[in-house]
């Protein structure tokens, strides 16, 4: 199971920064807000609210100039440490732990 998690939840990560961002029209502001509940989501570890927000974070900014993009995604990349930081802690058992541990010692 941990690794089904840790797969979607990196490939729903990464997607977003892999996808164009072309389209005609964005919005700033709602792309924003999803930023705010994409954060929410982290924060509480509910990993299908997360893709499902960070869909329509991308969705939002398709279209968006370089000057309007720059501080979302910096936001996208603190929310992509996040999740990184909270998988890390998942496969190695506790947070800050650099290894897994098993009743026989590191692993």
């Amino acid at each position: 199971m941990g690794t089904t998690r840790l797969a979607v939840i990196c490939a729903a990560a990464f997607a977003f920064t892999l996808s164009p961002l072309t389209a005609s029209a964005g919005d700033a502001a709602k792309a924003k807000r999803d930023l705010m509940w994409t954060r929410s989501a982290v924060e509480s570890q509910k990993w299908d609210d997360f893709i499902q927000n960070m869909k329509k974070v991308e969705a939002d900014m398709e279209g968006l100039s370089s000057d309007e993009k720059t501080p979302l995604m910096k936001e996208v990349t603190e929310l992509k440490a996040m999740v990184t930081k909270s998988v890390e802690e998942d496969v190695s058992g506790a947070p800050g732990q650099g290894k897994r541990q098993s009743r026989h010692g590191q692993v």
